[in-house]
């Protein structure tokens, strides 16, 4: 079992604080043992790139709980993944972005499996609720294959169905499918 604590320099800002310098802190708390990794993570507000990204300011933070498992049974792996706020985004904040009290969450459940040393398929259900501010889809289905069998280049492809939230829940009704190709290498 392992247990940390940590304090980072907040990107959001609140509403009528000139100070962009909130503290956020929190804790995390994993366990393992030979075919199981899970773990606990909470935070004080729920401060993220993709947040920060977004215009305008908060009222106040919104304090986030994070759940993963990894279960390793033989070559199959199952990842399920789980974040949550604990409270409201309030109406209004993020320059209007958000639309009515929301408390988003998001869940990942994914399957993979090596077909064989270089080569790895995967299947991925993700769903979100109270998050299309966030610009993330209701649901999405992901089908993907990775393989490092080009020489030094790492290849990958994945196909992916979303269903986005409807306009009644602040989202575009902008359902649809797309095909990735990513090629990477090291140097």
């Amino acid at each position: 079992m392992t247990a940390s604590v940590f304090v980072f320099n907040g990107d959001l800002q609140e509403t009528g604080n000139a100070d962009d310098d909130e503290l956020v802190f929190g804790a995390n708390l994993d366990y393992a043992v030979e075919d199981f990794t899970g773990g606990i993570s909470w935070d004080s507000g729920m401060d993220s790139n993709r947040l920060a990204d977004l215009p305008g300011t908060i009222d106040d933070p919104v304090m986030g709980l994070g759940l993963y498992a990894i279960w390793q049974m033989d070559k199959l792996a199952v990842i399920v993944e789980h974040i949550q706020a604990l409270d409201d985004f309030n109406n209004g904040d993020f320059a209007g972005a958000v639309n009515g009290d929301r408390q988003p969450s998001a869940t990942n459940v994914e399957v993979a499996y090596p077909v064989d040393e270089q080569s790895t398929v995967a299947v991925s259900f993700q769903a979100t609720d109270d998050a299309a501010f966030y610009g993330l889809p209701r649901t999405a289905l992901l089908f993907g294959y990775t393989t490092t069998q080009v020489r030094d280049m790492k290849l990958g492809l994945e196909f992916a169905t979303v269903n986005d939230y409807g306009p009644g829940d602040g989202g575009a009704d902008d359902d649809g499918s797309r095909l990735l190709l990513q090629a990477s290498t090291e140097f």
